[in-house]
């Protein structure tokens, strides 16, 4: 599930990667918005499934500082690769990032 969710935000990046116009941006944008909070409900189970009971509540509040400081380290080193380079090529090196990482977070997760 996680898999495909990142599948369908990837997809909903490469749409704005190419730039179609503002309205196609906005429903990409959309899109890609509307697979995260699954996701991030997806990961908080994930969690709650690999820490023991009596863990719950570290291993929450651990991976909420680990959410946060991933979003603060990609927000950081998104500007700054837009900046140096443009919007286009780091979002198109985004969706290929994703596409890339999408097998290795299926693989665990499959039964």
């Amino acid at each position: 599930m996680i898999a495909a969710l990142c599948l369908a935000q990837a997809a909903a990046l490469a749409v704005v990667a190419a730039g179609p116009g503002f309205g196609a941006i906005g429903a990409a944008l959309a899109v890609a918005g509307l697979c995260a909070v699954p996701q991030l409900s997806l990961f908080l189970q994930l969690i709650d499934r690999a820490a023991p009971p009596s863990g719950w509540a570290q291993a929450q509040s651990l991976g909420g500082v680990a959410d946060t400081a991933g979003s603060a380290a990609g927000l950081a080193a998104g500007g700054a690769l837009t900046g140096a380079f443009g919007a286009r090529p780091v979002l198109a090196a985004a969706v290929a990032a994703a596409l890339a990482v999408i097998p290795a977070l299926a693989w665990p997760l499959r039964r």
